[in-house]
């Protein structure tokens, strides 16, 4: 029941942080196409490790990074992979909750 409750909350949370970062390099609707192919990525790939017996950090950044290879996969082509790294460490500092976790 954790989680799938995990699976569930990360990409939600992480889906506005990644709103106001993509906000420098993408439109409106890039954006939305950009979330909407990440989420449907990421629902696919958490979906076989919902039921392993692991504690819930381990779990916590296989969701987190699970989240990030689906955003990388979907902006590769656009932008350079040092951008990409500059996009994920302002998200992971930006968060609060990711950033109290890693404390």
């Amino acid at each position: 029941m954790g989680t799938v409750f995990l699976s569930n909350i990360y990409p939600i949370i992480l889906n506005n942080y990644l709103k106001k970062e993509l906000k420098n390099y993408f439109g409106k609707t890039e954006i939305k196409n950009i979330i909407k192919k990440t989420n449907i990525g990421y629902k696919n790939m958490i979906k076989n490790h919902q039921t392993i017996e692991i504690d819930k950090n381990t779990y916590r950044n296989l969701c987190v990074n699970t989240y990030f290879i689906n955003v990388y996969k979907n902006i590769e082509n656009e932008i350079s992979h040092d951008v990409y790294k500059k996009i994920q460490e302002n998200i992971i500092k930006n968060s609060k909750i990711l950033t109290i976790k890693n404390k």
